[in-house]
């Protein structure tokens, strides 16, 4: 055969093509492409890699042949051929075959030191990478996933398979196959996390799970329960708000019965608000009306999971509030940190004997101006006639915030107002 042509056959001392167990070629496949040799399989540093190829059938090939070696089986060359040159007739695909077979050894095996046949298998009828010669991150991804480690399989999925690669019918159809497999390791290892008392860990999981697919109605239903199992109901709500705004762009379709049903089961009446002014404080006439209404009792959204940890912000609020230190205390950080969670906790934490809590979410209120509806809304009891007139609003509010004393002779409780999300208001 002329020059720069596979010679057909396996060569090397060991042409059984089981390669000498010296050295060892890692393939990346998702992502991209790559070669990287290592001189030992625990040597820290390849020695060798191969980021280019001759051409981008040259690449298809290795990855076709990395695809097959954890099988050892070793593919037709027919079928190689047809395969990476499908508009080729079968004398130039072959031919074009060992042309990339040849560039391939070269890189292998010559550039390396090692002996023909210890990395690349080929004779006349068929050709394979030698499974003791190569490992690649598919194999290690889709072990980890075998083995249920789910956040291993994560940290091996590096990106699409063969970004870059034109999108052949077998390249496009195993790239879809890895991107399922890798988003149900996504919601697996948020699964793991989160019972593992690690929320953070599982809402990131399954925000990557919704980068890989935004319209995944399932990945935001998981998403939505676990933000509002830590108290982070309005959250709960804005992805559900975006995930129909993703659809509406899309499709022009809202979401799923079942995912509205969720956010109503999630979202507290919050009808439309009008725009009101805060009224000047009343006089002593609203306040000795207090007496003609049934205080409030306290209201907080019903906890689903046990609170752990963050035992002294808790008691330093605890401290604040019940010593009359503070009528005002802010909780303040990021998206996702917890801030409801933690309200939550030192409200129930609070004597009963001594204060009411009120849960208020303010995810729906816009700006200052719709705070006192907002307000006259969550203590209202059910069957109030509805009030739109401002003073009115805020005599029924002064009456049903006087709390009543626990039993006879004791101090009366005072009225705490969880208020959710009100970094917004102007």
């Amino acid at each position: 055969m002329a020059g720069g042509q596979d010679s057909g056959r396996s060569g090397g001392s060991d042409g059984d093509g089981r390669g000498d167990g010296r050295g060892l070629w890692r393939v990346e496949l998702l992502g991209g492409l790559r070669a990287a040799f290592f001189p030992t399989p625990d040597a820290p540093e390849p020695t060798h890699s191969v980021e280019r190829f001759q051409t981008q059938r040259t690449g298809l090939l290795l990855a076709a042949l990395a695809l097959d070696v954890t099988s050892a089986a070793a593919r037709p060359r027919d079928e190689i051929a047809g395969r990476l040159w499908p508009d080729a007739e079968s004398g130039a695909a072959r031919e074009r075959l060992s042309q990339a077979l040849y560039w391939l050894r070269q890189r292998l095996e010559g550039d390396v030191g090692r002996p023909p046949g210890s990395a690349l298998a080929a004779d006349r009828h068929s050709v394979r990478l030698i499974p003791e010669a190569v490992e690649t991150d598919v194999s290690r991804f889709e072990r980890a996933v075998r083995e249920g480690r789910w956040e291993a399989a994560v940290r091996a999925y590096a990106g699409p398979l063969l970004a870059g690669y034109p999108d052949d019918e077998w390249v496009y159809l195993e790239r879809q196959r890895l991107a399922e497999s890798y988003r149900g390791a996504l919601r697996s290892a948020a699964e793991a996390a989160d019972a593992a008392r690690r929320p953070g860990d599982a809402a990131a999981y399954l925000r990557l799970a919704l980068r890989e697919d935004p319209l995944d109605e399932t990945v935001v239903a998981d998403l939505m329960g676990l933000l509002a199992r830590q108290g982070s109901v309005s959250a709960a709500l804005r992805e559900y708000r975006a995930l129909g705004e993703r659809l509406r762009e899309a499709f022009d379709e809202e979401p799923s019965p079942a995912l509205q049903g969720l956010a109503r089961s999630l979202r507290q009446q919050t009808p439309a608000l009008p725009d009101v002014s805060l009224p000047a404080p009343p006089g002593t006439g609203a306040a000795g009306a207090a007496a003609a209404e049934a205080p409030i009792a306290g209201t907080l959204p019903p906890a689903l999971t046990r609170f752990f940890g963050r035992e002294t912000e808790i008691a330093a609020v605890i401290s604040a509030l019940d010593a009359g230190q503070a009528r005002l205390v802010s909780l303040l950080g990021p998206g996702g940190s917890g801030k409801t969670r933690l309200a939550l906790e030192v409200a129930r934490r609070l004597p009963s004997s001594r204060f009411a809590p009120i849960f208020v979410p303010l995810e729906h209120v816009p700006d200052a101006r719709r705070l006192l509806p907002a307000l006259y809304q969550a203590v209202s009891p059910p069957g109030e006639p509805r009030r739109e007139d401002a003073q009115a609003m805020w005599d029924v509010l002064q009456r049903r915030l006087t709390c009543a004393s626990p039993e006879p002779g004791a101090p009366p409780r005072r009225t705490l107002l969880v208020l959710d999300n009100a970094e917004q208001l102007a």
